[in-house]
């Protein structure tokens, strides 16, 4: 069991409103007022934690759910994680009982009378599907719920936010409507930039699309590359050194939603994102500590230069004035 101490909450994230179709709606009405028929003389139970472990057992579609329900001298109805299909029935434990299997109905099971804290678990298989390379769950649970995704997950997206779990083992999602989707293997490429004073630069590009055609003009701060395929997340890594802020991020000219990520400690920029199209990506930011090659830029005119056109410009004038004039008398 995973511990759930140093849990990430995500109470700053605006968590998408997952799709249902009228289908789908329909279906969770019928539900809903069977549930309701149900619990009419039964108190709901009271949770005091809901866990969901993603990718378990044999395949990485499935996941396991706990909850852990407060004491009670009544039987209460506790509703279940309505997505994919219930594996090897429900089992309730506790201090009292070494595990004694419920029956759902409708999608609720009743917990019978405790003194103690009742744990629920059950598994749900094809909770999970694959979508693009990546895993993707959506979610509806009107509870605050604790999800662990895998241990070996290198992308974690809430909508299309990139979710940074740094050292945390999971996150709190309160609500919890979201679409939830990460990536175990992703390809990184890996492209080098040198420099005017021979530096060279790494950038990486993590993403499941196709990538070519990169370049870097180190005078304008501006990186681009080609990608193929549609709704692709794409994660570039930049040295801080490269370019700075202000960012823009553009596909064929037009800005497009980014997200950046980095702080004080590292020497990295992380730019998400996931362009509805192929085409041209291009990251413009403002060099820093890479000057310009000598020459490349215009340089300042020449006072004395300038002070020079001015006088003759004036003398030029003085003279159209003066033929002018003469006309006139004439």
């Amino acid at each position: 069991m995973r511990p759930e101490i140093g849990v990430c909450s995500l109470s700053f994230v605006v968590l998408l409103v997952v799709l249902i179709s009228s289908v789908g709606t329909t279906t969770a009405q019928t539900e809903h007022t069977q549930q309701e028929d149900i619990t009419s003389d039964i108190p709901e139970a009271n949770q005091k934690s809901i866990s969901v472990v993603l990718g378990t057992g044999d395949d990485d579609l499935n996941m396991l759910v706990s909850h852990v329900v407060h004491p009670s001298d009544e039987p209460t109805a506790l509703g279940l994680i309505d997505v994919g299909v219930l594996k090897d029935g429900v089992l309730a434990t506790n201090n009292n009982t070494a595990g004694r299997q419920l029956v759902p109905d409708a999608g609720i099971v009743i917990i019978p009378p405790s003194d103690e804290d009742t744990k629920i678990e059950y598994e749900l298989e094809g909770a999970i599907r694959m979508v693009d390379g990546f895993y993707t769950l959506e979610f509806l649970y009107r509870q605050t719920t604790v999800f662990y995704p895998p241990d070996d997950a290198e992308l974690i997206f809430i909508g299309n936010r990139v979710l940074d779990l740094g050292n945390k083992s999971g996150f709190a999602c309160h609500g919890c409507q979201m679409v939830l989707e990460y990536a175990t293997d992703i390809p990184t490429k890996t492209e080098f930039f040198q420099t005017h004073d021979e530096m060279t630069i790494p950038v990486e590009v993590t993403t499941h699309a196709k990538t070519d055609s990169f370049a870097f003009d180190e005078i304008t701060g501006e990186l681009s590359f080609q990608i193929s395929g549609e709704r692709q997340f794409v994660v570039v890594t930049i040295p801080k050194t490269m370019m700075t802020e202000p960012y823009t991020v553009s596909l064929d000219g037009n800005r497009i939603f980014f997200q950046k990520h980095s702080n004080n400690e590292e020497a990295e920029v992380w730019f998400n994102m996931r362009p509805e199209t192929g085409g041209i990506i291009t990251i413009d930011g403002t060099t820093s500590s890479i000057a310009p090659p000598p020459g490349d830029q215009p340089s300042d005119p020449d006072p004395i230069t300038v002070e020079m056109m001015i006088g003759v410009a004036a003398a030029v004038a003085g003279i159209s004035l003066l033929l002018i004039m003469r006309r006139v008398r004439r």
